[in-house]
């Protein structure tokens, strides 16, 4: 099946990934991802505490590794996180992981299907609370988009959905988007969510901002969030790689001994080569830096 959402693309390319690990590291990352499944059926934070953001995560990697999850537990605990849900943030992470426990019982790589999700549905314009306190925002629109997608909501109307949600505010002079309106330096990730909002309602061609994130990696082979981070990150990394394999545009340097450097023997992946702790949101992104990398 050729992937058409986000959520099917990130998936196929995190079973990319996995193939690029050898059986050895295989094994320890399925046995890292198991250690962070809580006995709520959810995934853990840094601090060992059950978390809806990276549950979403950690059921990801649960499919990509086949592991045997108590689907009914995990869906009886999230119905219990009402209070996050007028968050986007946290609301995209519950319906997805709904959607996620429907994916782990059918075993089929059909995402976006309709599923209902009989529970705590609600208007897209109902969160008190949007990434940078801006609905409007890249990083927004791109949460928007995705949570659209997963819920089967066809955004048949583009130009209308994007001219609604124009991103024009957010450009960089210099090539490429910020999340604060009127910004002179771009970031990683609103230059990211600004050409998958674009890509997947306009298709994925050529343009300025692409070869601006290109032209944008670290010599090292990974990227920098932004212009004042100290060092390049692993989420960064693993989300322009995304991109630029979502838009067939190869990286102009291997990444592959940045992404290898942040593999910790544990099985799980570190956020920054100053950080050596796991958790299952940074080995997703080590996983989806490995399959886009190729």
């Amino acid at each position: 099946m050729v992937p058409k959402t986000i959520s099917q693309r990130m998936l196929h390319t995190l079973l990319q990934g996995k193939k690029r690990l050898s059986r050895e590291a295989q094994k320890k990352t399925e046995l890292f991802v198991s250690s962070q499944l809580t006995e709520n059926g959810a995934f853990m934070d840094k601090n060992g505490n059950d978390d809806l953001y990276y549950t979403a995560f950690g059921l990801m990697l649960a499919y990509v590794f086949n592991l045997k999850i108590k689907t009914k537990q995990t869906e009886q605990w999230l119905e219990k996180q009402d209070d996050l849900l007028a968050d986007l943030i946290y609301y995209s992470s519950f319906i997805r992981s709904k959607l996620l426990c429907k994916l782990l019982e059918s075993g089929l790589l059909n995402f976006a299907v309709n599923v209902a999700v009989e529970t705590k549905q609600q208007s897209l314009s109902d969160f008190t609370y949007y990434p940078h306190d801006d609905k409007l925002s890249p990083y927004s629109i791109f949460l928007l988009l995705a949570l659209k997608e997963d819920l089967g909501i066809k955004t048949t109307d583009y130009q209308k959905v994007f001219d609604s949600k124009s991103l024009t505010a957010y450009h960089v002079a210099t090539r490429g988007y910020s999340n604060i309106k009127g910004s002179k330096t771009a970031t990683t990730n609103a230059t990211v969510s600004a050409l998958a909002v674009m890509g997947q309602l306009f298709g994925y061609w050529d343009n300025d901002d692409l070869r601006y994130l290109r032209l944008s990696q670290d010599e090292c082979g990974g990227y920098f969030a932004g212009s004042s981070a100290p060092i390049p990150d692993l989420l960064s990394t693993a989300m322009a790689l995304f991109m630029l394999k979502c838009y067939a545009v190869s990286p102009r340097i291997n990444p592959d001994s940045f992404i290898d450097a942040h593999w910790h023997p544990s099985g799980g992946f570190c956020a920054t080569l100053l950080d050596e702790t796991c958790d299952v949101e940074c080995t997703f992104h080590g996983l989806l830096a490995l399959g886009a990398s190729k």
